[in-house]
């Protein structure tokens, strides 16, 4: 076990000097731009961006060249973001001209447009670098805000390492148990579930500093458990208390989640739908997750084992246990330090 500790903490120290930029669980919340019409040719805008955002890396929504800025932007600051207000007026209708953010193309960042109709119409897209710019629809569709919605939640799912890691360390842990496997992904879905919820339709509040730090947490307790499969840490572990232990860890993921969600809303938005439609893409995700996973295993186990060196199956476990822990101990230091 002291061994066991020595041995992750050396190469931990020498992971971080060779760290890659990719190693974050997330990267920045989305820049909001949040646009509301009183008519169709003018309205408020609302231009909030992270405060950490990388040097260099300066974006700024433009919008069609008939429409004209008032005045300069009110400038505020809101936690760790920078907010800028200010009223626009266009000759002609907004709807179906183009907006774009400068910047993006070039950027690994993302930025969340919200429109806002005089008829109380809401449409929605996230831009990202593949596509910096896009049309504002001139008629609502529901059915539109559901699949930008749920693939939001299948992005942020496969964008995040460190629910990917917490999933794929479940997976190896419980393979063996198809049963155990479904329960435990079934309790870890309701969740995060919960706590979407909650946080999202402002029952409750959390610090994501502490959010963060726990869900690092998480992965770290799921990689002493693939070290040492049979021995508990802090008297528990995944295989002899896989529901309990699920629930509660998805319980602190389903945190994550709504910070993000909670990003991408303005606080005058229903959050209902979106809140739906995001939960339905996280669970899409995760299934696919899964089921890649079983691919390949079953791909795995019809390898003949004569062409695969025996040092490695013994130790595939070790190196995975490894692997996750020093990505968990990095995200511990970093988020801390952040």
């Amino acid at each position: 076990m002291y061994r066991s500790r020595n041995i992750l903490m050396a190469c931990f120290i020498s992971w971080l000097l060779l760290i890659p930029s990719w190693a974050n669980g997330h990267a920045l919340a989305p820049s909001l731009l949040s646009i509301t019409l009183s008519t169709e040719m003018q309205g408020s805008v609302l231009w909030k961006e992270s405060s950490n955002r990388t040097q260099g890396e300066n974006l700024a929504p433009v919008f069609p060249s008939n429409c004209t800025r008032v005045a300069d932007p009110d400038v505020s600051t809101e936690d760790k973001a920078v907010l800028y207000r200010w009223q626009f007026l266009c000759d002609t209708s907004l709807m179906g001209g183009r907006i774009s953010i400068q910047g993006l193309e070039t950027s690994n960042l993302s930025v969340f447009v919200e429109v806002s109709g005089p008829a109380e119409e809401y449409t929605s897209k996230l831009l990202g670098r593949d596509q910096p710019s896009f049309v504002v629809p001139k008629t609502y569709s529901w059915w539109r805000e559901v699949t930008h919605y749920v693939s939001s939640g299948i992005q942020h799912l496969w964008a995040g390492w460190d629910h990917l890691l917490f999933v794929f360390a479940l997976f190896i842990l419980l393979r063996r148990s198809p049963k155990v496997l479904l329960g435990a992904v079934t309790a870890f879905t309701l969740g995060h579930s919960l706590t979407l919820v909650t946080v999202s339709l402002g029952w409750m509040v959390v610090s994501s500093v502490w959010v963060e730090q726990g869900i690092a947490l998480s992965i770290l307790f799921m990689a002493v458990e693939l070290l040492n499969p049979n021995k508990q840490w802090l008297g528990m572990s995944i295989k002899r208390y896989p529901y309990l232990l699920t629930v509660s860890f998805g319980l602190l993921h389903g945190l994550g989640f709504a910070s993000v969600l909670n990003e991408m809303l303005s606080s005058n938005h229903t959050k209902l739908l979106p809140l739906i439609s995001f939960n339905i893409g996280i669970e899409i995700g995760q299934c696919i997750l899964l089921l890649l996973l079983a691919g390949l295993m079953v791909v795995s186990q019809r390898i003949p084992q004569q062409i695969v060196d025996k040092r490695f199956l013994l130790w595939r476990r070790v190196l995975i246990g490894y692997g996750i822990g020093m990505m968990s101990m990095y995200w511990l230091i970093i988020r801390g330090v952040g």
